[in-house]
């Protein structure tokens, strides 16, 4: 990695509690550093799991700088969401699109720290997964 950029990118996966036969909820959370003025990403955040289909209902971001800050959402490296934001920002289902998610498909994002100082970036996705 190059100076100054973080080693790491921490993303972590909620506990999926069952909603009903075949469903469960999934909350997919990610936290990072990045430097001023630079960008991080795409990212991958999720990859839906053999046999299911994902149904994005939400996702939340924010910045620890209040400035305008960005973040690009992808699926499969196709840009479907690209949102300027002052310190928090929350996607919907109309933003976002109720298009269920295939077993395979990679959900990334890329983050813009437009500061001159270092920001902490972090956000959660919420969705239902669905036995195909």
């Amino acid at each position: 990695m190059p100076v100054g950029y973080p080693d790491y990118y921490n993303i972590s996966q909620g506990v999926r509690p069952v909603i009903s036969s075949g469903m469960s909820t999934a909350i997919i959370t990610f936290d990072v550093n990045i430097p001023a003025n630079t960008s991080i990403g795409p990212t991958t955040l999720y990859t839906v799991p053999a046999g299911y289909s994902f149904y994005m209902s939400s996702a939340d971001v924010s910045s620890s700088v209040s400035c305008l800050q960005r973040i690009e959402m992808y699926e499969n490296m196709i840009l479907r969401l690209s949102r300027v934001f002052d310190v928090s920002y929350s996607f919907t289902d109309s933003d976002l699109g109720i298009i269920p998610k295939p077993a395979g498909v990679v959900i990334k994002a890329k983050m813009f720290n437009n500061a001159n100082v270092s920001a902490r970036f972090t956000g959660a996705i919420w969705g239902t997964l669905v036995r195909a």
